[in-house]
């Protein structure tokens, strides 16, 4: 890396496609046993500071995160893992019970922050996709968990066979498993690893009644932190310019991640101020 940059003779900000590029190459002629195991990013604000397992050594599918900043939240993360700790299934709910608070959002900034700690892999499943076992069989074949052969001769299974086929061959070491979105409780129970095994499970759901599981209710954000979110998402000097109004339509959405998005969307259209 600091040969790439020298080559940049000195110009900053280096041109950093061909700074990747340089690195790649030189990790290309290498004997391929030597490979970077950590990522290291900081936000253009200069405030946030990550250093990750690299996500390319343990197969997932975590989705992108679609957060412009992720703020507020840094103790329900912690929370959460201790939870997944000592419990084998954890559901992070929504207090209000309309939505838009986050809750697949912390789903994946935790697969994202604790994915070292998973080296089996995690699976991102959505119940309202296709069939759950479907996308078992599909993660582990991308994955090489199975071969592709073996999908086939799988049709003949009962659905439980086949879950349970992925279980028992799957990729050693702790698995993290996360059903997003869960609306019926029935959709899933039949997934469920046995407890006790390798196999952690994250549900997120809006529902907050007949949960047998541990759960980690999620609401509104502070007002600091949704101001600071406001600010990310409009310009430091759009909210300072009127910070009263701007902390009051912080209050007029309740602190709701969504509704701070979709405030700054309105006003981001051509000729608009602060709403």
């Amino acid at each position: 890396m600091r040969e790439a940059l020298a080559a940049a003779n000195g110009n900053f900000p280096p041109n950093m496609k061909e700074v990747t590029e340089a690195v790649k190459q030189r990790f290309t002629s290498l004997d391929k046993k030597q490979l970077p195991t950590y990522f290291y990013s900081r936000s253009w604000d200069g405030d946030i500071e990550k250093s990750h397992f690299n996500p390319f050594d343990i197969p997932h599918n975590i989705p992108q995160s679609q957060a412009r900043k992720f703020v507020g939240r840094d103790e329900q993360i912690e929370e959460l893992h201790q939870k997944l700790q000592a419990n084998d299934v954890v559901a992070i709910t929504d207090v209000t019970g309309q939505g838009g608070v986050g809750k697949t959002e912390l789903a994946i900034q935790y697969s994202e922050q604790y994915l070292g700690d998973y080296s089996g892999g995690c699976c991102w499943l959505n119940p309202q996709e296709t069939d759950l076992g479907t996308q078992l069989l599909e993660f582990g074949i991308s994955k090489k968990f199975f071969d592709f052969k073996i999908f086939e001769s799988l049709q003949q299974f009962s659905p439980a066979g086949r879950v349970f086929y992925c279980w028992d061959n799957w990729q050693d070491g702790k698995v993290l498993l996360v059903f997003d979105d869960v609306k019926d409780w029935k959709q899933i129970q039949s997934y469920l690893p046995l407890q006790g095994s390798r196999f952690k499970v994250l549900i997120t759901t809006r529902q907050n009644t007949g949960l047998t599981y541990p759960s980690l209710p999620l609401g509104e954000l502070s007002p600091d932190a949704a101001l600071e979110l406001l600010t990310t998402l409009l310009g430091k000097d759009s909210v300072e310019k009127e910070l009263e109004f701007a902390k009051r339509l912080c209050r007029f959405v309740d602190y709701v991640p969504i509704g701070l998005y979709q405030i700054a969307a309105q006003c981001r259209e051509p000729g608009r101020v602060l709403c």
